[in-house]
């Protein structure tokens, strides 16, 4: 009657548990209520939470907002478009070379082991996904060593997909410090004698793990290349694919600095009449670091790798507007020219002068010099 018209609602849904009523479709006259639920979303949160649950030893983040994939827009100086990865796992177990990461996605979504030249029905969405992680995640926290992200993509094990996949190498020229992806099969029946920790475990063993070296400062062995007396050969150094330089350039004053960062250019002499010239030094940095003695900012770019410039002294003053005080001194100097890409905002302190301590080059001299990391 009306004195339990309120308890309408809360009387079927007791009848529903507390008789064992199921949701599925059956005959009758029974009310019968359905619950939906999204089975990607399902996926996804389980996947988060079972990574949080064992591993527990590294910092786990479950849609991670740190980065936008545009960093500024107009004038506003906000970043646009926030990446949000479904799990990125933070191990601090490379102590000062700060955190060793995973990035994580899940999809809901079937894959075929049989079908390679179909690309084992991987979406090229979740691959370009995870590359604009990856690149983003790599630029924005170190230039004392590539703090390359690991980047894995998690798919449901299925009959046709019950092996992990191959590592895919995003750019073949970078081979040893490029972006790496690893495709895994998680299976959800495998939950029996720990089979959801094992399986965690292995995923973040398993995941492509660049090689890392010790940061500047920590150690006295790195090969420094600040002259022509260290190329070592009559043609001049000779770079490995595999070897990361970093440049360690000075700037004069705001001046100096100001024109570099308008012009993303950083430039070193030469000349091979000069000291400090670079002739017989033919490298492109992965890093550029700049520092002055008068002020305590220090500044790190990536460099452009797609080339150098050569430029006499009349272009520079001319044509690039190179400030300089004796635009007549700079007359028949020859100087070469690198590309500077995105400057990286956050990256960790590095000591110059123990650097240069470290590696016997004199603390007045503002030569630039490289450095094999």
């Amino acid at each position: 009657n009306r004195l339990y018209f309120e308890y309408r609602y809360l009387i079927v849904w007791s009848n529903q548990f507390l008789l064992n009523r199921g949701f599925a479709i059956f005959s009758g006259d029974c009310v019968n209520q359905s619950l939906l639920f999204s089975a990607e979303k399902l996926f996804e949160s389980f996947i988060a939470h079972l990574f949080k649950k064992y591993a527990s030893d590294n910092l786990v983040s479950v849609q991670h907002r740190k980065y936008f994939l545009v960093d500024k827009y107009g004038d506003e100086g906000r970043g646009r478009f926030r990446l949000r990865p479904d799990i990125v796992v933070e191990s601090n177990n490379q102590g000062s070379l700060g955190c060793k990461i995973t990035i994580i996605d899940t999809k809901w979504k079937n894959l075929d082991s049989g079908l390679p030249d179909k690309n084992y029905l991987i979406d090229i969405k979740d691959m370009y996904q995870l590359y604009a992680y990856g690149q983003k995640y790599h630029l924005g926290d170190s230039y004392i060593v590539d703090s390359i992200p690991n980047l894995v993509l998690i798919y449901p094990y299925t009959e046709k997909f019950q092996k992990r996949l191959g590592s895919f190498s995003y750019e073949e020229v970078k081979e040893k410090y490029g972006l790496h992806l690893v495709v895994f099969p998680f299976n959800l029946a495998d939950f029996e004698d720990d089979g959801y920790k094992k399986q965690v475990l292995e995923i973040l063993k398993v995941a492509p793990a660049p090689e890392f070296t010790y940061p500047i400062g920590c150690q006295s062995t790195f090969e420094v290349l600040n002259n022509e007396v260290d190329t070592g050969t009559e043609n001049g150094y000779v770079a490995k694919p595999d070897d990361r330089y970093m440049l360690i350039g000075f700037y004069r004053n705001r001046v100096h600095l100001d024109w570099i960062c308008n012009n993303h250019l950083y430039n070193v002499r030469y000349d091979e009449r000069r000291e400090g010239s670079f002739v017989g030094i033919n490298i492109i940095p992965s890093r550029v670091v700049l520092y002055n003695n008068l002020e305590e900012k220090t500044l790190a770019f990536t460099v452009n790798q797609s080339g150098t410039m050569i430029a006499d002294g009349e272009k520079m003053i001319k044509d690039l507007k190179y400030p300089v005080t004796n635009p007549s001194g700079k007359i028949g100097e020859r100087y070469k020219l690198f590309s500077l890409g995105p400057e990286i905002k956050h990256f960790k302190k590095i000591d110059i002068l123990q650097l240069k301590e470290n590696n016997k080059i004199d603390s007045d001299s503002y030569a630039p010099f490289f450095v094999k990391y």
